[in-house]
């Protein structure tokens, strides 16, 4: 099995929030979320009125974190960041999502911090809410206790090796695909993981040196043997379209058996960054367990 010798870095944020107010958000709520963290980033950070990220996106963290999915930049279109609120993150109470930055990304962690710590409106009210605490999703750290804060440690993807002939996958966020979920399988994932681990990989100057067809021939080898999955529709508001959209994706897990070393990577850093369409808003994130 090919050793590759790629370090992507990656910060990993629980939040918590609280409302000050009544508020309603929907079940799965990643976009909502992210769509009232993107204003506050372009409101405090953006330094062209017009929010023209693709044409500066070294110069400010809204650049940094929107101007690689422009359509000057469409064989770039990553944004280096995930806003992830798992199903019901809101339990009337209190919100928790998490917040990975990986990249180029990690580099606009003190203005994410500042903008999260400021607040957000979120919902069709703009009920605001207030942070309460951010903690290390990898290591358990506070990186904010309700007084005071604490810098995050940058972690690192490092596609360690794993024996594996029988795993089990979970995704639990929807993964957004055109396919039927009854006929999604193992090949299908790789590609969608080669595809998001090397434009990453791009994004910060590395060409991977994968052999796309060797692995993808592999992979069409391996079985799945178990399946549980379930549809899940998610409705968001664009604020780009000014209009509501409905998609489908689907939620469980497969089990899949077969010769695994060489995929265990690849299956390892989609846990940090997801794979499949609108990751940025939380869909497709996986978790990898070895039965065998």
């Amino acid at each position: 099995m090919m050793k590759y010798n790629y370090a992507i870095p990656y910060i990993r944020l629980g939040v918590t929030m609280v409302p000050t107010e009544p508020a309603v958000l929907p079940q799965w709520a990643s976009s909502t979320v992210r769509g009232a963290f993107g204003n506050r980033i372009l409101e405090a950070f953006c330094t062209q009125s017009e929010y023209r990220c693709s044409e500066c996106r070294s110069i400010c963290s809204a650049g940094i974190l929107y101007g690689t999915a422009s359509p000057d930049r469409s064989d770039e279109a990553i944004n280096p960041y995930i806003i992830n609120c798992e199903k019901d993150a809101f339990d009337g109470q209190k919100l928790f999502y998490e917040v990975t930055l990986f990249s180029e990304g990690v580099k606009t962690v003190d203005d994410v911090l500042a903008v999260i710590n400021s607040g957000l409106a979120l919902g069709s009210d703009r009920a605001f809410f207030e942070l309460t605490a951010i903690k290390d999703m990898v290591n358990g750290k506070s990186i904010f206790d309700g007084e005071n804060f604490y810098r995050p440690e940058i972690h690192y993807i490092s596609f360690e090796k794993q024996q594996a002939k029988k795993i089990l996958i979970e995704f639990s966020t929807p993964y957004k695909t055109k396919m039927n979920s009854d006929e999604f399988g193992f090949e299908q994932l790789i590609r969608a993981a080669l595809r998001r681990i090397s434009s990453t990989l791009r994004l910060s100057g590395t060409e991977p040196d994968f052999d796309y067809h060797e692995i993808i021939k592999k992979a069409s080898e391996i079985k799945t043997v178990y399946r549980d999955t379930e549809n899940e529709k998610i409705r968001r508001y664009s604020n780009r379209t000014s209009s509501a959209m409905e998609f489908m994706g689907f939620t469980g897990m497969i089990v899949c058996e077969g010769e695994l070393d060489e995929f265990m990577p690849f299956l390892s850093a989609i846990e940090i960054l997801h794979a499949g369409k609108m990751c940025v808003m939380g869909l497709g994130k996986i978790k990898t367990y070895i039965l065998e």
